[in-house]
């Protein structure tokens, strides 16, 4: 007798039944219905095979004898498909020979079910294979996010030795020159390369908070401090710090349509999405093109956008743009480690914002950021 004390109200997972016979699905229905599994059927082997691929059942009971195409049919085909063939399958048949077990178990079933059924015996296997499924598909995931992390530390690896050894190099250079012939160089040329020593020392400090924001951030440990702010002085500071570094290589328009200046934000954090934006549209833009930077403050939002006229992103690469490490196929020569726009992101979800874009190779991007007050 089946003990319904047992039964759990939240959805303990999905099982289609396959039975030609209606009685045995309704009183399956009622049992794994009140033990808290999503119930499904079919009444044939072809409507089974027509449900799998579409409903991803996460286990199925499987009627052996059935008019048309067998249970035994319906697994093999279902085994030889690489979308379906990890899904268990239990089959409920009144054959007991050894012959035909065998048969099922080497076709791929995990459990025999015999006819009659009882309930208790039932349902004590379904929830077993239910919790082995569960544990199988948790370890899979498990190793992909070990691959990842895997592949995360290469390309980490990668990205930021190569990062430091131009810098070093540069600064390696200017140092020999200046123990050299430090008697022999102008002031002039002492101030170049005491300042070109001073600019990769920036660069490679740049890069190292960059990692350990990101680091920070994996671990869960980012703070979010608001606090009000003046939006639009705060914005107008950073973009003429821009402005005077890039000289007259671009051009930065800053546009502030606001109903309102000031907002509660996270000053550190706005100050990392805006300057790893503008950065980007900086870094990725041919020299004196314009760089647009509009700020609209409403009641109940502050929208930002950032626009450039440069190389674009290629469409295969929009996908995992906001992913650490990624960088689009068409930077070339350009430097650049792949963190900024992973910063961004995440600067952005603290603030339980949204960032878009919109671009095409070739033809520049827009970047739109809002963030709720």
């Amino acid at each position: 007798m089946y003990d319904k004390g047992i039964a759990m109200n939240v959805s303990q997972g999905k099982i289609l039944v396959v039975d030609d016979n209606l009685v045995n699905l309704d009183v399956l229905a009622d049992f794994l219905d009140d033990d808290g599994y999503e119930t499904l059927f079919a009444t044939d082997g072809n409507s089974a095979l027509e449900r799998v691929p579409l409903a991803r059942p996460d286990l199925i009971l499987l009627d052996v004898l059935m008019p048309g195409i067998s249970g035994f049919d319906v697994c093999k085909k279902l085994k030889e498909d690489e979308e379906t063939r990890n899904i268990p399958i239990i089959f409920m048949t009144a054959l007991s020979d050894v012959e035909s077990k065998v048969r099922g178990f080497r076709l791929g079933a995990v459990d025999y079910i015999t006819k009659p059924i009882n309930m208790s015996e039932a349902l004590a296997r379904i929830r077993t294979h239910m919790t082995v499924q569960k544990l199988q598909n948790d370890l899979k995931k498990a190793l992909l996010q070990e691959k990842e992390l895997n592949r995360l530390k290469s390309r980490f690896i990668s990205i930021v030795s190569h990062e430091f050894r131009t810098p070093l190099t540069s600064i390696s250079s200017s140092a020999q020159l200046l123990e050299c012939y430090f008697d022999r160089l102008t002031e002039e040329k002492k101030r170049v390369h005491l300042h070109k020593i001073q600019t990769q020392v920036q660069e490679m400090t740049a890069l190292l908070d960059d990692v350990l924001f990101i680091g920070r951030s994996e671990a869960g440990r980012l703070a979010f401090n608001p606090e009000l702010l003046n939006i639009v002085d705060f914005f107008q500071e950073i973009v003429e710090e821009f402005q005077s570094t890039c000289d007259e290589e671009h051009i930065l328009n800053f546009i502030s349509k606001t109903e309102r200046e000031e907002g509660r934000f996270d000053k550190k954090l706005l100050r990392h999405i805006l300057s790893n934006l503008l950065s980007n549209a900086i870094k990725y833009s041919p020299s004196g093109s314009v760089i647009e930077i509009g700020l609209e403050s409403r009641p109940k939002e502050t929208i930002f956008t950032v626009r450039d006229h440069g190389i674009g992103i290629p469409e295969e690469d929009q996908e995992r743009l906001f992913s650490s490490f990624h960088r689009a196929g068409n930077v070339g020569t350009i430097q650049g480690a792949g963190l900024g726009l992973s910063i961004i992101k995440k600067c952005v979800d603290l603030h339980q914002g949204e960032i878009e874009f919109e671009s095409e190779e070739g033809l520049g991007a827009i970047f739109t950021v809002t963030i709720p007050h």
